[in-house]
């Protein structure tokens, strides 16, 4: 069972960006990292946000190795890593 300690202003933190967030990925993400600080274990923690496994456990391993502000930066998508538009009219 793999558990990620937060402290608590992290904890309010990501409360916050669970409750406010309009993208799904920081919801489900800062949900996950919640529930591993409440020593849920892996199947129950990706089965309720609703995250397959190997993300989670890339995202453990960001959230440990980041530290500070760099932490909630991980939480959402890099930039280029969205859907790519297909028709040049649409680009225009």
């Amino acid at each position: 069972m793999r558990v990620v300690k937060l402290t608590e202003a992290e904890k309010e933190k990501l409360e916050y960006l669970y409750k406010t967030s309009d993208k799904a990925i920081v919801r489900r993400r800062s949900l996950s990292l919640r529930q591993s600080n409440d020593n849920h274990f892996m199947k129950s923690a990706y089965s309720i946000a609703k995250v397959e496994r190997t993300t989670l456990y890339h995202l453990h391993n960001a959230w440990e190795s980041t530290h500070g502000a760099d932490n909630y930066t991980i939480l959402s998508i890099a930039q280029g890593h969205r859907a790519k538009i297909k028709l040049a009219a649409v680009k225009e």
